[in-house]
This record gives C-alpha cells, sequence and structure tokens, in this order.
C-alpha cells in the first residue's frame, strides 16, 4: 500500500498546483485589472476563483491523505489518531494546514475588490504560495532557496492564472472595447513578473543542484530540462503574443481576438505539462547527491 500512496503524491501534488494557480492567478488578475472588466467578465473570473479555492481545499485535503498513508502505509492510518497526529507534526501536515489556510481565505474573499477584502484575498495567496517552499526540495538548502521559490510560483500565479481570464476576454462582446488596452497592460506587468520568475528559478535550481552538470546527468536534472523546455516554449508564445497578436488587435479586434484565444489554448496545454512536470519531481524524484 506504501506504493499506492507513493503514486498518488504526484496526482494530489499536481491537483493542488493547478487549484493553487487557478486561486491566486485568477485572485492576482483580479487585483490588477479588475476595475477595467465588465460585469459579466469579472463575474467569470469571481466564479473562476471560487471554484478553484474550494478545490484547492479539497486538494489540500487528499494532499494530507497521502502523507498519512505514506506513513502508516494503509488506509486504515487515515483514521488513526496516532498517525495522523504524527502527520499533522510533519513538515509536509502543516504545509498542508497553511495551504488550506491560504484557500479558505481566498474562498472568503470571493475576488471583491474593497480594501478589507483584497487583504483577506494577497493574505490567502500568501498563505498558498509560501506552502510550497515549507516542504520537499526546498527545504534543503533553507530559507535562501525558499524565498526565491515564493518569487518563482507568484511569477507563475500571475501568467498561468491569467490564461483563462484572458481567453473569456477575448469572447465577451461587452469587452471589445477593452481587449487591447488590458492586454497590453498584461504584457507590460508581466514582463516584471515573469522576470522575477526566471531570476528566482534559476537562482532555485543553482542552490538545488550546485554543479550545471547534473542537469544532464541526473533523473532529476532531465526532468527539469524538460520542464524548461516547456516554458522557454511558453516564453515564445507569450512574446508573440506581446509583440504580434496585442498590437494587431488594434488593427483588427475580430480577428485578433480569435488568434489570441488559439495562442491561450496552445498555452494552456503546455502549462498543464509544466506542472505535472513539477509535481512529479517534488514528490517522486530525489535531489542528486
Amino acid at each position: 500500500m506504501v506504493d499506492v500512496w507513493s503514486i498518488m503524491a504526484p496526482f494530489a501534488k499536481f491537483a493542488a498546483y493547478m487549484t493553487m494557480f487557478g486561486a491566486s492567478g485568477t485572485g492576482l488578475f483580479l487585483l490588477h485589472f479588475g476595475g477595467s472588466l465588465s460585469q459579466a467578465t469579472s463575474g467569470y473570473c469571481e466564479l473562476i476563483l471560487r471554484r478553484s479555492a474550494k478545490g484547492g481545499i479539497l486538494a489540500a485535503i487528499f494532499l494530507f491523505a497521502t502523507i498519512v498513508g505514506n506513513i502508516g502505509g494503509d488506509i486504515q492510518s487515515i483514521i488513526d489518531p496516532m498517525i495522523l497526529e504524527l502527520a499533522a507534526s510533519s513538515k509536509g501536515g502543516r504545509a498542508t494546514f497553511i495551504l488550506l489556510a491560504g484557500f479558505i481565505a481566498i474562498f472568503l474573499w470571493g475576488g471583491r475588490l474593497s480594501i478589507t477584502m483584497m487583504v483577506i484575498g494577497m493574505t490567502g495567496i500568501l498563505l498558498t504560495l509560501s506552502s510550497f517552499a515549507l516542504v520537499g526540495h526546498a527545504t534543503n538548502a533553507g530559507p535562501i532557496a525558499q524565498l526565491p521559490l515564493v518569487i518563482h510560483l507568484l511569477g507563475l500565479s500571475y501568467w498561468l492564472g491569467s490564461f483563462l481570464p484572458l481567453r473569456e476576454l477575448c469572447i465577451s462582446p461587452s469587452d471589445a472595447s477593452k481587449i487591447h488596452d488590458i492586454a497590453h497592460r498584461f504584457g507590460i506587468y508581466a514582463m516584471g513578473y515573469v522576470g522575477g520568475l526566471l531570476l528566482a528559478g534559476i537562482l532555485f535550481a543553482y542552490l538545488l543542484l550546485g554543479d550545471p552538470k547534473l542537469l544532464f546527468t541526473s533523473t532529476y536534472g532531465n526532468v527539469l530540462l524538460a520542464k524548461l523546455a516547456a516554458v522557454c516554449l511558453l516564453l515564445l508564445l507569450g512574446a508573440i503574443n506581446k509583440f504580434r497578436l496585442v498590437p494587431f488587435l488594434l488593427n483588427d479586434p475580430q480577428a485578433g481576438s480569435r488568434r489570441l484565444r488559439k495562442s491561450i489554448h496552445l498555452e494552456i496545454m503546455l502549462s498543464l505539462f509544466v506542472l505535472a512536470t513539477t509535481g512529479f519531481l517534488t514528490t517522486s524524484v530525489s535531489l542528486p547527491g
């Protein structure tokens, strides 16, 4: 049964990443652009945020169950008070509780733009992001690696979490006149977020591996290279969107929206691969050495 729980762990982590980016990323999109969206699109974003937060609560519970199962080794472990206590006091257990608290805060926020609710929302976003830095390979190098990981996840949240809101903008008639302005501002902010994402990711990988040769000579490095290749493709698509498709929106909004929507669909597929490899790296592959 231990093997079963080990197999389930990457899926639990993948679900946690998916819902985290859905909740935190959509939340960041609303914080930046909520005041410019139509009521229909704003409501759509709030729906994504709430559903992602609900899914995140379930994902956090699922993740905790895999921790319990790996400690106890069988299905009965999830109702064993002693095993539950051991799991709750472990690094993974504490991180899962922080993740759960973050999703609850985001759900309570619901995307509302009052000062108080935005503070609750930002607290929830920071809790969900920081929970991933409190467990796994990041703890091997201490706070010097944990902070870059949080920055890396923040940039990814802004980027990946924008796909569905931007896709909705492309098909919403009430936002047709705003899509160029929002897409343009999104690209400007993305330069900062993605720049931080890349720098923090490179630093984090260096702190974990130490030797660049391990990218080619270790299983962890090989999987990381596959993830980096997908990220490079995402960057290429993002650059095409910013420098070709966004300006095209001014000349032909309808055709530009269709092209942007198709590009977003491809980015979503690549992002799923990135999240799957990340979940595999953090649960099933040991660091070299």
